[in-house]
């Protein structure tokens, strides 16, 4: 992520940029609620915060590789947290021009623009248990570990300090909520939005991008679990690239995630909401994958085709 401008360097007073490094995993924010301020910078968000009446809630997708560069201080990747992914600005490369931020026009139009970030816990080798995470109640979440005593060369410096303690098999569990990822997703946005003082934002636009559109799905199944099946959750959802595997899946009785995923849009579009989904990649091209077109059949459908991106991808 590009660096704001230092003249915008207090623009976001308490944001991630501003606050001392953290000193322990815990301090770490390894998921959670960030907003989205000028020039990529980013603040978590807690219990307390305030938030406009408008809100656009974004949730990335897969990560594999992210927390090998995301925990190294020498890395040109390593972001304000180990969290963040993505970003709001386009690449600084030729095919897109000049650099431009794509969040303000929406924080001109007077909205909050809010991010789900979960990268740690995205950095999978296939996408399957990546989105085994979001889903699966039963088993508890753990992130892949990158690099400590016990799990790097001897050669390498590891990652992690050796006063936090040694991986399992490459895989760690501390600072992971219980349940699957979807419901802790519900949890911390309903601890923001119901604290003392805080009033939950009236329009509510959901964007999930690739396996994000399953996360944000399950978002919305459990905030209609939360708060009741007759409540309109959100007003505008859009879902960008979907992902989803094939065949039934233990953790969802059996069902595809693609059609657990029409369930969800078949509820919120019954009270209200717009849902519309864009495709502009290949992503389900492919026999691995289900292309769920009836999901097409169900939202506002459009097809973009970038001239900037490869057709394979």
């Amino acid at each position: 992520l590009a660096k704001a401008p230092e003249s915008e360097a207090g623009e976001a007073e308490g944001s991630a940029s501003s606050q001392a490094k953290p000193q322990s995993i815990d301090d770490l924010r390894l998921w959670g609620l960030f907003r989205c301020n000028a020039g990529d910078r980013y603040e978590p968000l807690l219990p307390g915060a305030q938030l406009k009446d408008k809100v656009l809630l974004y949730v990335h997708g897969w990560q594999p590789g992210h927390n090998a560069t995301a925990f190294d201080p020498n890395s040109k990747t390593t972001r304000e947290s180990p969290a963040i992914t993505e970003g709001f600005l386009t690449p600084d490369t030729e095919a897109y021009g000049d650099r431009y931020d794509t969040a303000a026009p929406w924080r001109e139009a007077g909205y909050d623009v809010v991010c789900f970030f979960w990268a740690p816990i995205a950095d999978e080798a296939t996408p399957n248990e990546a989105e085994r995470k979001v889903w699966d109640e039963q088993d508890d979440l753990q992130w892949k570990c990158p690099g400590c005593k016990s799990c790097s060369k001897s050669s390498i410096q590891p990652l992690i300090p050796e006063s936090v303690g040694s991986c399992t098999k490459g895989y760690r569990r501390e600072c992971m909520p219980q349940g699957s990822l979807g419901q802790a997703f519900c949890k911390v946005w309903e601890e923001l939005v119901t604290a003392e003082g805080t009033t939950r934002p009236s329009y509510l636009h959901l964007v999930g991008h690739s396996l994000g559109s399953q996360l944000s799905c399950n978002f919305l199944r459990q905030q209609l679990r939360v708060r009741g099946d007759a409540t309109q959750v959100v007003q505008r959802y859009t879902l960008l690239d979907p992902y989803f595997t094939n065949f039934g899946k233990d953790h969802l009785d059996g069902r595809w995630p693609g059609q657990v995923v029409r369930e969800v849009v078949r509820a919120v579009s019954s009270r209200g909401a717009a849902v519309e989904q864009y495709r502009s990649s290949k992503v389900l091209d492919n026999p691995l994958s289900d292309s769920n077109k009836e999901l097409r059949k169900m939202v506002a459908y459009f097809v973009m085709q970038p001239t900037y991106l490869p057709l394979q991808y």
